[in-house]
């Protein structure tokens, strides 16, 4: 039931501000909420609200489909208040469609039975389709009695009490106590209305407050979103420093091998051989892998965690599996839809790479395990292998240096476990931003 009340809360709104067209819109999300949740009340009762909606925007064909609906479900489940209050609208609708005689039956039986059990606002209703009808048929005397009624029943309703009695007091005494009491009652009227002046000044004061606080909480928002911008921008040029450092340092150093190569096999044919060429099949394949992790690092489609694991198993897949080493993944669930900014994504998938090669090229391993975790508000990122594993003097290299800075620039440390036969665990923990 919780689902449909917003809507249905937010139709009768509309409705009684004569916004017809959005009460529609959402009686009509209510009553698909009912009906899914199948709650016969609710659906009865929207669907009456929907065809009062449509009948006042004069889409009779709409108005009797709900209408119609609303009778026939309140009948089925002994709601007599809104199967009647459904057949009277009918009625309304269809005193230009049926006889005059057959019009006025169901309306005066509706009326009789909303009297009867009680409902006053029902029964209103009733003497204005009443009304309505009798002035139609030119019937002005039942017209004046109906309209009468509605007005009698909606005085009581309102709970115009100083009214009544002051009028009791004019009609009954002519004396000094009448004269008396009266302006007894007009001073607690105007007191009333002085006190509805102080709540109205109130209300305006309070709403002066929230369109004030609304402006504030709007600039707020605004400088928000500026300074987002701003480190925004700032992040752009810092991965874009660091596109220009790696082109430079690890491109710009590969073409340079390969041109230096080239040279001498071009100045000396004799010097063209397999090893040569090796290299530069092997280093133009480096410039292709580093290209193709810029572009991906700086891919802003590329900016989560789910695509960054992505990214990842299809990079050891291609290293391990022609070497016919096993592999597995742990990731957290709840990581995958995390956003992650360029330069983050692009050390932890570096990380991966250079721990997955080393392990690759001199563990001698069987199986590699790599798991992403959360815990609180960090993360950590584990990659083990079963192999040789390595003297705790040699964990100092090139690339345990690398995995090291990386960690570092993740804002987090890296820590390297390893002894001979027992593996080698490279543990990078960092704290999420």
């Amino acid at each position: 039931r919780s689902e449909d009340q917003p809507y249905k809360s937010l139709g009768e709104l509309a409705a009684n501000t004569n916004n017809f067209n959005g009460a529609i819109q959402n009686f009509s999300k209510a009553l698909e909420h009912a009906r899914t949740l199948k709650l016969a009340v609710e659906e009865r009762t929207i669907a009456f609200a929907l065809g009062k909606a449509y009948k006042e925007l004069k889409d009779n064909t709409r108005a009797e489909k709900f209408l119609q609906l609303s009778k026939e479900m309140a009948e089925a489940g002994g709601d007599e208040l809104t199967a009647s209050a459904a057949d009277m609208e009918l009625a309304a609708m269809r005193t230009s469609n049926i006889e005059t005689d057959s019009t006025e039956t169901v309306l005066r039986k509706n009326l009789q039975k909303l009297e009867t059990i009680g409902y006053t606002d029902q029964t209103l209703s009733a003497y204005q389709h009443l009304a309505k009808f009798y002035a139609e048929q030119g019937d002005y005397r039942n017209a004046f009695e109906a309209k009468e009624h509605y007005y009698k029943l909606r005085d009581s309703l309102k709970g115009n009490e100083l009214l009544v009695m002051l009028n009791n007091l004019e009609e009954k005494y002519n004396s000094e106590k009448k004269e008396k009491e009266i302006a007894e009652l007009k001073r607690d009227q105007a007191i009333a209305d002085a006190q509805i002046r102080e709540q109205k000044w109130m209300q305006s004061a309070l709403v002066g407050l929230l369109a004030l606080s609304g402006l504030i909480g709007f600039l707020i928002w605004n400088r928000y979103k500026l300074i987002n911008k701003v480190k925004r921008q700032a992040e752009l040029e810092q991965v874009r420093n660091n596109i220009a450092r790696d082109l430079h340092d690890d491109i710009g150093s590969t073409l340079s091998s390969i041109n230096i190569l080239s040279k001498v096999m071009l100045n000396s044919p004799e010097a063209v051989n397999a090893d040569g060429l090796r290299k530069i099949n092997q280093h133009s394949g480096n410039i292709m892998e580093s290209m193709g992790d810029i572009v991906w690092a700086i891919n802003p489609s590329n900016d989560t965690f789910e695509k960054l694991v992505a990214r990842m198993k299809e990079f050891v897949a291609g290293i391990l599996e022609p070497l016919n080493i096993n592999y597995t993944f742990n990731i957290d669930r709840n990581l995958l839809e995390m956003k992650i900014d360029p330069a983050r994504k692009k050390d932890l998938f570096l990380i991966v790479k250079e721990s997955v090669n080393n392990a690759a090229k001199y563990s001698e391993c069987s199986t590699v395990m790599i798991s992403i975790t959360q815990l609180q508000k960090m993360i950590s990122l584990k990659i083990s292998d079963d192999g040789k594993g390595m003297a705790a003097s040699t964990t100092g290299g090139n690339g345990i240096s690398n995995i090291r800075s990386r960690a570092a620039a993740l804002s987090g440390e890296a820590v390297i476990k390893s002894a001979p036969g027992e593996g080698t665990e490279v543990l990078v923990s960092f704290p999420i931003t």
